[in-house]
């Protein structure tokens, strides 16, 4: 289950390579990318509402869903969704 990150997420300190373990640590340290990266938010809870203002987030980087909050429910239809589509195969 392990997802490959972009190395830009590693020069964030304490930050773990697994997906799950980024989100652990975000929670944790109350940071996010969008903090670091762009300096749009400060804390985890923030993300939410900022990865979909601006249409990005730490999620889809690694290609699994548009935001946290989703991942806990739909992960997995979201990426079939994604790879029915980007392949041209009809979803419905």
């Amino acid at each position: 289950m392990d997802a490959p990150i972009p190395s830009r997420v590693h020069s964030i300190p304490k930050i773990g390579r697994h997906w799950l373990d980024l989100n652990l640590e975000l929670v944790g340290i109350g940071w996010n990318w969008n903090w670091n990266w762009s300096g749009i938010g400060w804390n985890w809870l923030e993300l939410e509402l900022v990865g979909i203002g601006i249409g990005w987030n730490w999620l889809e980087l690694v290609g699994i869903g548009w935001n946290w909050l989703e991942l806990e429910l739909e992960l997995v239809w979201n990426w079939l969704e994604l790879t029915w589509n980007s392949s041209g195969i009809d979803s419905k």
